[in-house]
């Protein structure tokens, strides 16, 4: 299986080629035309399309970032943080945080405390 690593999208580039797009629509440029001479696909020149007829070059313009908005919120990424950090410091890498409540953790771990003592009998 090839696990090559795509390279990172050119946003600038990307939008660049949208606003070509754009003029080229504003010309009277069919958009299969458009599509031939920009390499893009068909339904992505219609997209464009749709989008330049709707809001105007401003439609076209990037979002600024790939994939998905955050679900996280900063303030809890930071709580996250102090507790990865908390954790690091004072418990056994075994350890497993599991969250009951907001602000409770248990700590868990498969193997015994070093701090608890059974007695054989």
């Amino acid at each position: 299986m090839d696990k090559t690593i795509r390279p990172r999208r050119d946003f600038e580039a990307l939008e660049t080629r949208r606003m070509a797009a754009a003029q080229l629509f504003s010309r009277g440029t069919w958009q299969a035309e458009v599509a031939q001479k920009l390499d893009v696909s068909r339904q992505t020149a219609s997209r464009w399309y749709e989008a330049w007829q709707k809001s105007g070059r401003k439609g076209l313009k990037g979002t600024g970032r790939a994939g998905r908005k955050p679900r996280m919120e900063p303030s809890n990424k930071q709580k996250i943080s102090q507790i990865h950090k908390f954790i690091l410091k004072n418990c056994h890498p075994i350890m497993k945080i599991s969250v009951q409540k907001e602000d409770n953790l248990k700590l868990t771990t498969p193997y015994p405390s070093p701090h608890t003592h059974t007695q054989d009998t």
